[in-house]
């Protein structure tokens, strides 16, 4: 890439840096009661303040003191905020996310460059950071920058362990598990982050490489115990992070398209479960997924695969590729001012066009003449024997490989780097077939598949190289994210 493309990029990037921070500046401070999302940014609020004041952990919610309802992580991130400046600066929660959002910036860049090189991570840092989702979920009081802080780090630590196991290991562990406590469905997705780690140092003898994939598994899942513990004592049954998944099962089980407010309201104050508490909502929401499973696990998995498509898929796609607004996300400064960005519904349109184009061209370039002759005149030797010397057969055949050297081995090669990327993105979207997948779901793996996309294009169609980068450097700054939060619990730990 020219100077002047890197150039470009950079001012890409400070001008998406730039619109987030007016974004930001314009719509105010938390919450944004006009948003129906300010009922989720009030109770995340609520939470960090009374872990501050109070020492405890829940919040008042139509009508319920829930205290298992929210994941911890994202309060907790809130909770030691404050305590190191004070409840009073209204524009923190928004001032740490456009914080952290640059810090995404970084760390796709150094992901993407990890694994295909540095134009691929420049380019994929320029698409997340002018990507319309970003400027979403930048000014709200949410948890889905943070949780996409957590894994990117994940995924960067992924990317370090094939040449730095030892100094990766421990920053991968911290990260997850906290992004566990953040977004509980990686807790399922846990067991196959083994097969992550597995193909990650493919260097690795087959018996090494198990015990490495394993042990990890296991640090992460006894940094969950804690909390597990903590809901066991509060709500007397089993709940692994928040008790939010189970109105998720419970949508399952009835196999409904949608989690409408109205509907777990109306379930909730059935006159039936007059005296539930939060734990026995969630126990009874649990034993009706499970029942429903079993008696009609065609129909669940169905349904689910219906929801997924319809929230996470485009729709009409054979239409919407051709209409402008599929590729571009308007972004109000004021009423009638916005500024064009893409967004991530044309990245892949775009994407896909772009590819189609390359294959096109690529075989346009072959020899197409000298493939077909080559196969007409092996065809017609073999079938009336002519051809006896196998050494001849190869020549002529490895002539015919020009596709195949160009197209398959780059592709093959590509499979293998991106391998950990790959199945983190499959298992992810897997377990939304049996949760519920709102979009702000598959807003953490847009970033992934930004780099995924990248890799291949540039793999396939540039033949790029990555060079082995300064990973240690990198590693030791990047640590600082995990030294971090294990500052912050301790603060909050140690806090009276």
């Amino acid at each position: 890439m020219s100077k002047y493309l890197k150039i470009i990029c950079v001012f890409l990037i400070l001008l998406a840096i730039s619109t987030k921070v007016a974004v930001v500046c314009l719509n105010g401070p938390a919450p944004h009661y006009t948003e129906k999302i300010s009922v989720d940014e009030i109770n995340y609020l609520e939470l960090a303040s009374n872990l501050v004041d109070f020492k405890c952990y829940g919040a008042w919610s139509e009508g319920f003191y829930l205290q298992s309802t929210r994941s911890p992580g994202y309060p907790a991130f809130l909770a030691s905020m404050y305590l190191f400046s004070g409840k009073s600066p209204a524009w923190l929660p928004q001032v740490m996310n456009l914080l952290l959002d640059s810090l995404n910036i970084i760390l796709i860049y150094l992901i993407g460059r990890n694994i295909y090189g540095r134009n691929t991570g420049l380019v994929a840092a320029v698409l997340y950071s002018t990507l319309g989702g970003t400027f979403i979920y930048v000014k709200f009081v949410t948890s889905e920058i943070f949780a996409l802080s957590l894994l990117l780090t994940s995924c960067f630590f992924l990317s370090c362990l094939k040449n730095h196991y030892r100094q990766s290991i421990a920053g991968l562990v911290i990260t997850y598990a906290i992004l566990i406590h953040t977004k509980p469905a990686f807790l399922i997705v846990l067991p196959f982050i083994a097969l992550c780690i597995y193909f990650s140092i493919s260097a690795e003898k087959r018996k090494i490489r198990i015990w490495k994939s394993i042990i990890p598994i296991m640090a992460i899942m006894l940094l969950c115990i804690p909390w597990t513990v903590r809901n066991y004592i509060v709500h007397k049954t089993l709940v692994p992070i928040s008790t939010f998944s189970g109105w998720h099962l419970l949508v399952d089980a009835e196999s409904s398209d949608s989690l409408s407010l109205k509907k777990l309201t109306d379930h909730a104050y059935d006159p039936k479960r007059k005296g539930y508490t939060e734990g026995e909502y969630f126990s009874e929401s649990k034993e009706l997924f499970m029942k429903s499973s079993l008696k009609n696990p065609a129909r669940l998995v169905f349904s689910g695969i219906c929801r997924f498509s319809y929230y996470w898929i485009p729709q009409e796609p054979y239409f919407r590729i051709f209409q402008p607004k599929a590729y571009i996300m308007p972004v109000y400064l004021t009423d009638r001012l916005f500024i064009p960005f893409p967004d991530f519904e044309g990245i892949l349109y775009l994407s896909l066009m772009i590819l189609a184009f390359s294959i096109y061209w690529l075989m346009r370039a072959l020899p197409a003449t000298q493939y077909r002759n080559s196969n007409v005149e092996i065809r017609n030797k073999l079938a009336i024997n002519e051809i006896t010397n196998v050494s001849n057969i190869v020549s002529r055949l490895s002539r015919i490989s020009c596709f195949e050297f160009r197209i398959f081995h780059p592709l093959k090669a590509w499979i293998i780097k991106s391998s950990p990327l790959l199945l983190l993105l499959f298992f992810y979207s897997l377990v939304h077939i049996i949760s519920m997948p709102l979009e702000q779901y598959r807003f953490l793996i847009e970033s992934i598949f930004i780099i995924l996309l990248c890799g291949f294009t540039f793999d396939i169609f540039f033949h790029s190289k990555a060079k082995q980068p300064y990973l240690l450097v990198d590693i030791f700054y990047i640590m600082l994210v995990p030294a971090f939060l294990c500052l912050m619990l301790v603060a909050l730990f140690l806090n009276k």
